[in-house]
């Protein structure tokens, strides 16, 4: 568990609305992101984990997480599941496979369904070996609804392969709603 303290309260997750997938991040902390894995990468493909240093991202840190390749992507593992993510979600997820993946309290999934949505999203950027860039309308503890803004950049661990996924999530507030 994270000794991150937060006083986000878990968001509802709207079932009927499909999750959208951005051509580009628009959110400001996302940007900032991408533009540094852009930095690390050069001209590679991708940046090595190596590459990464954590207290670059400064106060986004709590919004990261990094996801393991698990038997070359049979399965998927959080390795660090970030204290806002968490209370965003209600669970801290880290160390929990994929493929044992209970639903988070406030989306109303099925433990299938949150485990399918976890990993097509990872084996998406396993498969293409590029970034993703979700975002999904979800409602607020007072019944704001706001925009919820991920992204998912592939890593490499000391060889060519995809070892790991640098993740993350922020709030976007929707015009309108206050």
């Amino acid at each position: 568990m994270s000794s991150f303290l937060s006083k986000t309260a878990p968001h509802k997750l709207d079932k009927k609305q499909p999750i959208r997938m951005l051509e580009e991040p628009t959110h400001p902390d996302i940007l900032f992101i991408v533009d540094y894995w852009n930095r690390k990468r050069g001209v590679r493909a991708m940046p090595d984990r190596s590459d990464i240093n954590p207290a670059c991202f400064g106060r986004r840190l709590p919004y990261i997480g990094i996801t393991e390749v698990v038997d070359g992507g049979r399965d998927f593992r959080f390795r660090l599941f970030g204290g806002e993510i968490a209370a965003m979600t209600g669970i801290d997820r880290t160390g929990e496979h994929f493929s044992t993946l209970e639903p988070s309290p406030e989306t109303g999934l099925s433990a299938e369904q949150s485990r399918d949505r976890w990993t097509q999203a990872a084996r998406f950027v396993l498969d293409t070996g590029k970034p993703i860039f979700p975002a999904a309308l979800v409602m607020e503890e007072d019944g704001r609804i706001v925009e919820l803004h991920a992204f998912a950049l592939p890593l490499t661990a000391g060889g060519d392969d995809i070892a790991q996924i640098l993740g993350g999530a922020f709030i976007l507030q929707v015009p309108g709603e206050h």
